[in-house]
């Protein structure tokens, strides 16, 4: 079962600060996204408050160029949030303590994709897609791992957190 759990980056570990007159030019030249430091599943679930996270910690801020962010498609960085992974339900697409960036402005499955969702049991990280000519409108859940099954939920069932757009894996 894999599940996403959250990873926090302090940005000022590990970093030299810039010379004082830089110091505004390199602010604009970053971008923060948000991590919560808890953990989705990416299987059976896990229960998770978003709202519980620390938007405004610098402990949980994940720092990148704009520049960067600019070439996944982000102008608008306040949407972006950063979640690690927790089993193997998505494997080998996602594996256990991946982490994913997802971008919440994007909470429609249309064109499918992997997406951070909470289906009633918990948070999860799925591929999801909508589920033609049904009515009430259905979508299809399902893993990466075969050994796991699909399932369906109706769109109103589900609350899609956000659509996974880039991640990073520990060598």
């Amino acid at each position: 079962m894999t599940q996403p759990s959250t990873a926090c980056i302090n940005p000022k570990r590990n970093r030299r600060p810039p010379a004082s007159g830089a110091r505004n030019a390199a602010r604009s030249s970053r971008a923060l996204a948000s991590s919560n430091p808890r953990s989705a599943s990416a299987g059976g679930g896990a229960q998770i408050d978003l709202a519980s996270e620390t938007a405004h910690d610098p402990d949980s801020q994940w720092v990148f160029p704009r520049q960067w962010l600019a070439k996944l498609g982000r102008r608008q960085t306040a949407a972006l949030r950063m979640i690690s992974i927790s089993g193997d339900s998505m494997v080998p697409l996602l594996e256990h303590d991946d982490t994913v960036m997802l971008d919440c402005s994007q909470t429609r499955p249309s064109p499918p994709g992997i997406f951070i969702l909470d289906d009633g049991v918990g948070l999860v990280a799925k591929r999801i897609e909508i589920i033609p000519n049904t009515t009430p409108q259905m979508l299809r859940i399902s893993s990466e791992n075969s050994a796991y099954s699909s399932y369906q939920r109706r769109i109103d069932e589900v609350h899609i957190i956000g659509r996974v757009i880039w991640f990073a894996r520990r060598l």
